[in-house]
Parts: structure tokens; sequence; C-alpha cells
């Protein structure tokens, strides 16, 4: 059974397609910037991830200050961000310059291994 988009998922969903449309002509630095625009903005509307995170590294770190583990959450978020934006650009990429920004290690070998008749995984 499938279920039908919300007009929320929709909303999103163009949300990102336009965003992703921005970042396909922007300079990788300022796709950076925009990241860290884009992750401080979800730190400062989602309260209730907000929540969870400065919590859990209060768990986590019980030594640390309140105030310490709000700004490794703001970083985190921060950080995520940029990924986001680091994704959404490099999915607008031909397969060619896709192929130019990877580094492939350990390729040989699993060719290799395929040659012979042996499995990888990868």
């Amino acid at each position: 059974m499938t279920s039908t988009p919300t007009f929320r998922h929709r909303c999103e969903y163009w949300g990102v397609m336009a965003v992703r449309g921005v970042v396909r002509i922007l300079p990788d630095g300022a796709s950076r910037v925009l990241g860290s625009a884009v992750g401080l903005f979800a730190y400062a509307i989602d309260p209730r991830h907000r929540r969870v995170a400065v919590t859990q590294l209060q768990a986590a770190f019980p030594r640390k200050k309140p105030a310490e583990c709000r700004a490794i959450a703001r970083a985190t978020f921060k950080h995520f961000g940029r990924l986001l934006i680091a994704v959404l650009r490099f999915s607008t990429l031909s397969k060619d310059r896709m192929r130019a920004r990877v580094e492939f290690e350990g390729d040989d070998r699993a060719r290799a291994a395929l040659a012979a008749g042996k499995g990888a995984i990868i």
C-alpha cells in the first residue's frame, strides 16, 4: 500500500529541489557558507532536536559545562548543514565530474577477486 505525499512532503521536496538548483551554480566556498547557514537555521528552528543533541552530549560528557555542550551541538548542526549542501551539490554533477572528485582505493583488489571468480563486498 502506498501513501499519497502530504502537502508538507511536497513542500519539503520542492524546497530541497530549489536549494539543489541554487547550489548547482555556486562556487565551493559559497556552498560551504550556505551549508553552515542551513545548519544554524535548523539549530535555531528545531528546539526538539537541539534539546536531544545537548542532552545526549551532557550524558556523554558529564564534566562539560552546558554552554560547551550547546556549542558542540551548534557546531554539529553546522557540519551536517555543510554535508547536506555538499551532497546536494554532488548530485548535480555529471558522472565524469563525480569520478574526477572521488578517489578509489583498493578497486584493483576487488577487480582481481571478481576476475578470479571470487566474491567481493564493496
